[in-house]
């Protein structure tokens, strides 16, 4: 079970690297990010798009990798192309470069190959920091692309943190679906939807989690206010997933934690043809590194 960002990036730079498609190459951080994963033996880059653009960037460079794939595409499909590089093996996920991203995900989700029509793909974007009062890492999701998702969009952006929870080596994930507040028996949609998802649980669904709720995310992240409240429940002070009612609850979340705590979040886009790194445009190269490091365990699990 991988518990730190450092223990994440010590297990993806080992063994045999992956291979990143850029979409959009012609950018210099992209360029900065691959000579980073090639010197570190986490990935060697594809980058995708124009040729003339990506050498004149590669030229400008200060730090660059030793070896350099380009792969061409004309405008407008540079996403869609950097998918299909997934789809056939060239590649294991795709990294934002010079492309709008609104782009980049609907390439992930309809791209027009053949082979992934009828998949039931559904995207959601899951954010990782460190939990250092538990010991071990944490997902919120999803802040990035459901606005506000219904009984079975939630259930779908649960099992898909529930894989990336397995990829890093968590067999049966402590799942939190938070809300305002505990249920007695209140008409709001984050309570309604927590308290069937758990029934169908406790009727042997999701049988690799262990999910409960609805809380207040307050008693998955720390022990004591369980035992204030009163609750018992095995995911007390030790969840692995917090599953949030809508969007803004997450993003607002996230961002807070982490501007008070001076820390960063990974993030990926998962449940499509392949992962997908996606985080803030104001985060660290750090991020962007780790991120690529969490989304190879996720295409290899």
């Amino acid at each position: 079970m991988i518990k730190s960002f450092a223990e994440l990036k010590e297990a993806a730079c080992c063994g045999e690297p992956a291979v990143i498609a850029i979409a959009g190459g012609d950018s210099a951080g992209a360029v900065e990010f691959a000579h980073l994963a090639e010197r570190e033996g986490l990935a060697s880059c594809v980058f995708v798009g124009d040729p003339t653009a990506i050498e004149k960037t590669l030229a400008r460079a200060e730090h660059k990798p030793e070896r350099t794939t380009i792969h061409s595409a004309p405008t407008g499909e540079v996403a869609a192309e950097a998918v299909r590089l997934c789809l056939s093996g060239g590649a294991s996920f795709v990294m934002k470069g010079n492309v709008k991203s609104d782009q980049l995900l609907r390439a992930v989700l309809h791209t027009e190959e053949e082979e992934i029509k009828g998949h039931g793909y559904f995207l959601s974007h899951t954010a990782v920091i460190e939990n250092p009062r538990a010991g071990k890492l944490l997902q919120v999701t999803d802040g990035g692309l459901n606005v506000l998702p219904d009984l079975e969009g939630k259930i779908r952006i649960m099992q898909n943190a529930i894989a990336v929870a397995h990829s890093i080596g968590i067999e049966k994930p402590r799942v939190i679906l938070a809300a305002g507040m505990e249920d007695t028996g209140q008409d709001i949609p984050a309570i309604v939807d927590a308290r069937e998802i758990v029934r169908r649980h406790r009727e042997g669904e999701w049988p690799d989690a262990i999910i409960d709720g609805p809380f207040g995310v307050d008693l998955g992240l720390d022990p004591e206010a369980a035992k204030v409240k009163k609750i018992d429940t095995p995911i007390a002070g030790d969840a692995d997933i917090v599953l949030v009612p809508n969007l803004e609850s997450c993003n607002i979340a996230v961002k807070m934690v982490l501007y008070y705590t001076n820390a960063f979040m990974l993030g990926l886009v998962v449940g499509g043809v392949a992962p997908v790194l996606l985080v803030s445009r104001a985060a660290p190269p750090e991020a962007n590194f780790l991120s690529a490091a969490l989304a190879k365990m996720v295409g290899g699990s």
